[in-house]
């Protein structure tokens, strides 16, 4: 999902048994969003027809592709929060590749991550 010029962007993943003729049992809604130059918001909202994955079906990684940031200039990612707590992640100044690992969250839970983002730290 890539942010617009004015900031935001959209968009869903559909999740279904395999077996059912109803092709749309459950989808998950993303919503991102810029709240200011160097802080970002994406969320998830869970949309569902009642169908739940098996309890085994969790979201274990979040990649987020932020290299379009800083007028390409390499960004520095100085905090990451999930669903409001502190999260450890990794990030790639050069791929601009943010990654959140280690979840375990329900593959249909709705979740919020945050990002603040400042200049790349010379080296």
């Amino acid at each position: 999902m890539a942010l617009s010029p004015d900031g935001s962007a959209s968009g869903s993943l559909l999740l279904d048994d395999g077996e059912s003729l109803d092709s749309v049992m459950s989808e998950l809604l993303f919503n991102a969003s810029s709240l200011s130059p160097s802080s970002f918001r994406f969320t998830s909202t869970v949309w569902s027809k009642g169908y739940t994955p098996p309890g085994s079906a969790t979201l274990d990684v979040v990649r987020v592709l932020l290299g379009g940031l800083g007028n390409g200039k390499p960004q520095n990612v100085t905090s990451v929060l999930l669903n409001g707590q502190p999260q450890e992640a990794s990030y790639d100044t050069m791929r601009g590749v943010l990654v959140v690992e280690q979840l375990r969250l329900p593959m249909v839970s709705a979740l919020t991550l945050e990002l603040s983002v400042g200049p790349a730290q010379a080296v």
